[in-house]
C-alpha cells in the first residue's frame, strides 16, 4: 500500500508497501503479511496507527461494529511503524461477505504512551473509545481506507455441474 496523506502544514502521512488510493480495492492475498509503513511527521514527535475494518461482521449489518486489525503506537516521526510497539499484532483483511472497507488511522502524539495493554478483544472494538481513552481523544491527523473482498479459492468448476 503507498498513499500520501498530508495534514495541516506538517507532513503526517502515511507510506505503505502496497499502492493505495482514494477507494481502492485490495486483494486480500496481497495484505497477508504487515505492510511497511512509512509514517512522515515531526521529528521529536510520535504517533500511533490503527487499523480497523468497520464492517464486520457483514456489510449489510445495521450494528456498528469494528474489528481491530492493527495497533502500533509510539512510532517516532520519520520512520516505519516497525521501528514503534506493536500492541496488537497485524491480522491481514479476510472479509467472508460483502465488500468491507479497512481503515488506517494515524494520531500524532506530544509523547511517547509508554505501557498499554491490548483490547481485551479484536471484536467490538471502538476507534473513538480507544482514542478518548488512550491519547486523550486527539483527532486523527491521516486516514486512508482502501476496500476488500472475499476472494475465489481458484478450484475450476466443471462443466457437468
Amino acid at each position: 500500500m503507498a498513499t500520501d496523506l498530508n495534514s495541516n502544514k506538517h507532513d503526517n502521512s502515511i507510506e505503505t508497501s502496497i499502492r493505495l488510493h482514494i477507494f481502492s480495492d485490495v486483494k486480500p492475498s496481497l495484505a497477508a503479511s504487515a505492510p511497511l509503513v512509512t509514517i512522515g511527521g515531526e521529528p521529536g514527535k510520535f504517533y500511533t496507527l490503527v487499523m480497523i475494518d468497520p464492517d464486520d461482521p457483514s456489510p449489510s449489518e445495521p450494528t456498528p461494529r469494528e474489528w481491530a486489525h492493527w495497533i502500533v503506537t509510539d512510532i517516532p516521526g520519520g520512520s516505519i511503524a516497525s521501528q514503534g510497539k506493536e500492541i496488537l499484532s497485524y491480522m491481514p483483511p479476510h472479509p467472508q461477505v460483502g465488500i468491507h472497507r479497512y481503515v488506517v488511522t494515524l494520531y500524532r502524539l506530544e509523547a511517547p504512551l509508554g505501557f498499554l495493554a491490548p483490547p481485551n478483544a479484536r471484536a467490538c472494538f471502538s476507534t473513538s473509545v480507544f482514542a478518548r481513552a488512550t491519547i486523550s481523544g486527539r483527532r486523527p491527523v491521516s486516514i486512508v481506507y482502501f476496500n476488500a473482498h472475499r476472494e475465489p479459492c481458484g478450484r475450476k468448476r466443471s462443466r457437468n455441474q
